[in-house]
């Protein structure tokens, strides 16, 4: 007996006597007298995806039989398994030339067109199994997932429709109908569909995390609580139903609770970016900086570009006068997003708070680069520019601040005090009075200040 090499790559489940039996009779010579053993053998590999024999098999019968439509058909799902597209639909083709009439090809030809990303061929072909069988309800489904996928929701609700119209057994279409109503933002909707898919599937983990995330949608916090707690009863390493868990817990203000939901979602997805991100900004808003740092810093390990990560990390070494560390991580930012404003300011405000005036006035002017008419960055740099003694400087860029926003007392407060120091009484009061008539709630103050 011949030695056979079957390998094991392929996974398939069953590699029994049936198979070898097989075997045997086609190496006896023995395939035409016994050709529907061998296609029942061939038909048992195709259920248990059991690729290599079934497609030995199949060719096989077609070296015997080339003109089988029903063989080309077969050898065509063997390859949709093995994902090997272009050849199925080589073999669909040579399947529906010999039996155009045949529907079932058009829907597994559908299958590979789809795989290949070919997705106007692969709607011709559903088109063309519902111009044969209008009722075809797996063709309408599979219409449906395709224009979703394409984000065509309104075609895809439609096709769910008539699909669940014409097979109102399928509770899978349920389903998809409450992820089209989540897409158009139809949450209520989206629960109604979800509930009747739970009534035949009341233990789908997802299905309940689906609902938490609608009821969370529409304000009902508790509620979607209640349904995370359904998720994480069937299935308590749900990563994703402790996260969810964690932030509404952390937005109804309970962050202590939060942070064990947090930990709980790491514990079973440990590189979850997003949940170390949470953690950090939950023990931000309690003021335990320290482990905000760290928390920042685990989420900057897993994607060392995170924009909000190196800024909450710079915002927490500034509150602990780590003004050093926190312009650090300002200008690793700036490194691969030299255009981010909160970054470029807060740097600018690090080197203001480290004294180093004149790289603060570089730093607000490439604000001013991208963004000439900020008006909190004009101000800064006319309130530094008057710290250094560049007066000239300083009256341009306020002139600027009261060209923005006129209505704003700061800059004729401060141009008072340049005229000033300069001498010019007219001017001082000029600006004393703009000063006063912008800010009345300051009026004693500033007279005082200006002696007039």
């Amino acid at each position: 007996m011949a030695n056979f090499n079957f390998s094991s790559e392929n996974n398939f489940k069953d590699q029994s006597n049936e198979i070898l039996s097989s075997r045997r009779i086609i190496e006896d010579g023995k395939l035409i007298i016994l050709m529907d053993t061998i296609e029942e053998t061939m038909n048992n590999c195709i259920e248990t995806e059991n690729v290599i024999d079934g497609i030995y098999f199949i060719d096989k019968l077609l070296e015997v039989s080339p003109y089988n439509s029903d063989f080309w058909f077969k050898k065509g799902i063997l390859l949709n398994i093995d994902l090997k597209f272009e050849e199925a639909i080589n073999c669909f083709d040579k399947a529906i030339f010999l039996n155009p009439g045949d529907v079932e090809i058009y829907l597994e030809k559908s299958i590979s067109e789809d795989g290949l990303c070919l997705t106007e061929c692969a709607i011709e072909s559903l088109e063309k199994v519902l111009e044969m069988e209008p009722e075809n309800d797996e063709a309408f489904y599979n219409l449906g997932l395709i224009f979703f996928r394409g984000n065509n929701i309104v075609r895809a609700k439609e096709c769910f429709l008539k699909t669940l119209l014409l097979n109102d057994d399928n509770n899978e279409i349920y389903f998809d109908l409450a992820s089209c109503e989540e897409t158009l933002n139809e949450y209520n909707s989206a629960l109604i569909f979800i509930d009747k898919y739970l009534k035949t599937n009341p233990y789908n983990e997802s299905a309940w995390y689906n609902k938490a995330v609608y009821l969370s949608a529409l304000n009902r916090k508790e509620e979607a609580l209640d349904s995370l707690e359904f998720a994480l009863a069937i299935n308590g390493e749900f990563p994703q139903a402790w996260f969810n868990k964690a932030v509404i817990t952390a937005e109804l203000g309970q962050l202590h609770l939060a942070i064990e939901y947090f930990k709980n979602s790491l514990l079973y997805d440990p590189k979850d970016e997003n949940s170390y991100m949470n953690l950090a900004n939950v023990y931000r808003e309690l003021n335990n900086y320290e482990n905000a740092i760290k928390y920042y810093s685990k989420t900057l390990k897993i994607n060392f570009e995170n924009e909000k990560a190196y800024l909450g990390r710079a915002d927490c070494y500034s509150i602990l006068g780590k003004y050093n560390f926190a312009l650090r991580d300002y200008n690793k930012l700036l490194k691969f997003s030299f255009s981010n404003k909160e970054a470029l300011f807060g740097k600018a405000e690090t080197e203001y708070s480290l004294g180093r005036l004149n790289f603060a006035c570089l730093t607000y002017d490439k604000i001013l680069k991208i963004d000439p008419n900020d008006f909190n960055a004009n101000l800064q740099l006319s309130q530094i520019h008057f710290e250094l003694g560049n007066y000239s400087e300083a009256i341009n860029s306020f002139d600027k601040c009261v060209k923005l926003d006129n209505n704003n007392y700061l800059p004729y407060y401060y141009l008072a005090k340049i005229y000033k120091i300069k001498g010019n009484i007219v001017k001082v009061k000029e600006f004393v009075n703009l000063a006063v008539k912008y800010s009345p709630g300051n009026k004693k103050r500033i007279r005082n200040e200006f002696s007039c």
